[in-house]
């Protein structure tokens, strides 16, 4: 799936890894596939990949500490070996690795009484400081031995709204009672120098008239 965000692109990856009893060279293909794919989106567009992999990548991050942040579950196997291999060449990061958890919000797949992580969201490295958490939510199963596992990414458009001046209010009721006088006085004798002819001016005139009356620098003072 592709998305548009403020104007960046990202394309959203489901991406469901063969299982162990596959021939090896299905398993391979899989792999090269994704990497392909992986290297074909532009490093200015981000990518999300999400889904089971069908592997253990394990408690540690030992011997791919850019990929693997060391908060995983349980022991590293064959295909989580693979897994952490395939993201290390194509600057790929295990999202679900990062982040603290108690072992309820860590592991994503449950039967019976096996517990395990099998599921994983994966994003370039550069983007990982786009990614506020990641946790699986034991109540919301997926299926019925999968749990739900979900990241919070931060979307900020960037453009600053330019604040507006705000202008200062003219109350006249707010004026002191000796300031009112002075305030009427000054309105009532502008106006009448003004229009002196005698002649009755068009209403859009005295409109005018007053504004500039009412907001002229020796009116304001009295504030």
């Amino acid at each position: 799936m592709k998305l548009i965000r403020d104007g960046k692109i990202w394309h959203i990856v489901s991406a469901y890894a063969l299982q162990q009893g596959c021939r090896e060279e299905e398993k391979e293909e899989f792999r090269e596939k994704l990497e392909e794919y992986i290297e074909s989106i532009a490093r200015t567009e981000l990518i999300v990949i999400a889904g089971d992999m069908n592997a253990h990548v394990g408690e540690s991050g030992t011997g791919y500490e850019g990929v693997h942040g060391g908060m995983g579950f349980g022991r590293r196997n064959v295909e989580g070996e693979r897994l952490l291999e395939m993201p290390e060449a194509a600057e790929i990061t295990i999202l679900n690795s990062w982040f603290k958890k108690r072992q309820s919000h860590v592991i994503t797949y449950k039967s019976g009484q096996n517990e395990t992580q099998i599921d994983y969201i994966l994003v370039r490295r550069e983007d990982k400081r786009l990614v506020m958490d990641c946790k699986a939510i034991p109540g919301e199963p997926v299926v019925t031995q999968h749990r739900l596992l979900v990241a919070d990414f931060r979307m900020k458009s960037g453009r600053k709204r330019r604040k507006e001046e705000r202008k200062k209010k003219i109350n006249v009721w707010e004026l002191k009672s000796e300031k009112k006088n002075e305030f009427r006085n000054n309105v009532e004798e502008t106006f009448r120098e003004r229009h002196r002819t005698g002649s009755l001016p068009e209403t859009a005139e005295v409109w005018k008239d007053m504004k500039d009356i009412l907001v002229n620098k020796s009116n304001r003072d009295l504030w």
